[in-house]
Order: structure tokens, then sequence, then C-alpha cells
């Protein structure tokens, strides 16, 4: 009896005694914990823009995530020397159209003062061809309009317009006087006495164009009235005083 009471107490002691769990089996719970979180964070940077974008799509999120420049400034270093290359290659470039602008404005430049000179020359040029023009139109005039026209016709219809004009009636008034002297002097005069009282301008023109033995026999066969109206026209002191 008194070995069985013994038994029963130990077996009761060891009963009350909890069991031994080994440690081993915590340790790998913390690793796998631990292997989980590094993926989260790898897969969390790899995939970081992506998931940026849709957190900015998000009403309430997407004003806590962070700017585009706060996310440029987490860009890793490759990516930076990427923009740095890309920014300097650019500045470069802009730099080379500088450079050629600025070449060619000294190019134009240039050109401008040449043109510029050549533009004196040319109206220095003109100046001594009008001189030299004029010059030769008021020395002989006949010899302007028969010939020297012909080469400038646009140099002679503006300088010697009135030249011209003047030579041309001449002959048409010399003409005209060689026909009325060929007249009989009775129809000249009369013609002549008509002529008083509508173009007494055309009768002093014919007049002075005419011979003076001419003129005294058509003025003898005139009225005398129409005969003194004729010679007031040609009175060399009614002449200068109309000049």
């Amino acid at each position: 009896m008194g070995q069985e009471t013994k038994e029963k107490k130990i077996q009761k002691v060891n009963n009350d005694i909890p069991p031994f769990k080994p440690k081993k089996r915590k340790k790998k719970k913390w690793l796998f914990i631990g292997l989980i979180f590094i993926i989260l964070v790898a897969a969390g940077f790899i995939f970081r823009k992506p998931l940026i974008n849709f957190l900015r799509t998000i009403p309430v999120v997407g004003k806590l995530v962070p700017s585009t420049a706060d996310s440029e400034s987490a860009l890793s270093k490759e990516e930076l020397l990427v923009q740095y290359e890309k920014q300097k290659q650019d500045i470069l470039t802009l730099e080379e159209k500088i450079n050629l602008l600025e070449e060619t404005n000294k190019d134009l430049q240039t050109r401008n003062v040449t043109l510029k000179e050549y533009e004196n020359k040319y109206e220095d040029f003109l100046k001594q061809k009008e001189a030299w023009d004029q010059s030769i139109a008021e020395n002989n005039p006949e010899l302007f309009i028969e010939q020297f026209e012909k080469i400038y016709p646009e140099t002679a219809a503006e300088l010697y317009k009135t030249l011209k004009g003047e030579a041309i009636n001449t002959k048409e008034q010399q003409s005209l006087a060689k026909a009325v002297g060929e007249m009989d002097e009775d129809q000249a005069a009369k013609a002549l006495e008509v002529l008083l009282t509508t173009d007494s301008e055309l009768v002093q023109t014919i007049m002075k164009e005419m011979k003076d033995e001419k003129k005294s026999l058509i003025l003898s066969s005139m009225t005398s009235e129409g005969a003194a109206t004729v010679i007031k026209l040609i009175s060399p002191e009614i002449n200068n005083q109309q000049n």
C-alpha cells in the first residue's frame, strides 16, 4: 500500500510539469516572417512607379502620395546619370544653335554693309550719268532726240520731255510757215486775217518763221487793221515783254 501511494504521487508530479517545447520551431517562424517582409519591400521598390501612379488615381489616398518632384528625388543613381547626360546634350545642342545664329547674324551684317556701299556707289553713278545726259541734251538737243533717246528711252522721256516738245513744235512751225510762204500773197493774207480772230499765237509763230521779204508782201496784201495787229504780234519789244 505504501509503495503504491508513493508511485501515485510521483505520477501526479510528472503530470503537473508542462511538456518541453523545442525553441527551434519559434526561430523558423521569425525567419519566415522576415523573408516575407523582405520580399514585400523588394516588390514595392520594383513596382513603386506603377503603384504610385495607381495610388494617385484614388481621391483620398492621392493627396497623401508624394508629388512627381518627390518621386524623381528617389531615382536611382543610374537614372539620374541618364537624365544628366540627356540635359547636358540638350545644352550642347542649344549652344550649337546659338553659335550658328550668331554666325548668321554676322554674315547678314557684313552683307548689309556691302549692299550699303554698293547703293551709295550706284547713287553716285546715277547722279553722274544724269548730269552727263543733261549736258548732251542741252548742248545738242537734236542729237539727243534722234540718237540718245534710242539708247536711254526712259531717261529721255523723264529728263527731256520739254526739250523734245519744243523741238517738235519748232519743226511743225517751220513746215507751216513754209506752206503759208508758198501761197499767193493775197490768199495768205486772207488766211492769216481769219486766224487772227481764232488763234493769234499761231499767226505770230508763222510770221516769225517766215522770211522778211515774204512777210512784207503778205502784210501789204492785208487790211490796215489786220496788218497792224500782225506787226504788233511780231514786234521785238512786244515779244520781249511777253517773255
